[in-house]
């Protein structure tokens, strides 16, 4: 099981972001390689399933839609970080709602990659980690979900 922790993707990224061609094309290059960095090194998946989680400071609420949208760079570095062939090749998304636990400080965006027959384990694994962030020790459960230092 792959995992990266990022941080929120710029308000550029956003299918709804009104901004200039060249402010787009920084900050998709700024956040393809910072994805391709924090995931380099991570086992390559055959048939990939990806979860995405919402890690939020705040009760703003957020439309996750755009928030998909938006990580389509951070998919394109995990391409060039070689956890899977082609993006394509993702079988299938779980988006989970956000989590919010004030420590996080900062808003960020966990994104969760195992091989299709590995889905109930990342699934039981999530779980364990929205019960650590209830239990009110997220830092503790980030890392344990996370496993890899350089991906936090």
């Amino acid at each position: 099981m792959n995992a990266v922790c990022l941080r929120w993707p710029d308000a550029a990224l956003s299918p709804n972001g009104r901004v200039h061609y060249m402010t787009k094309h920084r900050a998709v290059h700024k956040y393809r390689l910072a994805a391709r960095y924090k995931a380099a090194g991570q086992k390559r998946l055959r048939k990939p399933v990806c979860a995405i989680l919402p890690l939020v400071a705040t009760r703003r609420r957020r439309d996750l839609d755009n928030v998909l949208a938006s990580l389509k760079s951070a998919l394109d570095g995990l391409t060039d970080a070689e956890w899977w062939d082609d993006d394509h090749d993702i079988v299938g998304y779980h988006m989970v709602p956000e989590i919010m636990h004030k420590a996080w400080g900062e808003n960020s965006i966990v994104i969760v990659a195992c091989e299709e027959e590995e889905l109930p384990e990342m699934q039981t694994r999530i779980a364990e980690f929205r019960k650590g962030v209830a239990d009110d020790q997220p830092h503790s459960s980030l890392k344990q979900l996370v496993g890899n230092e350089n991906a936090i």
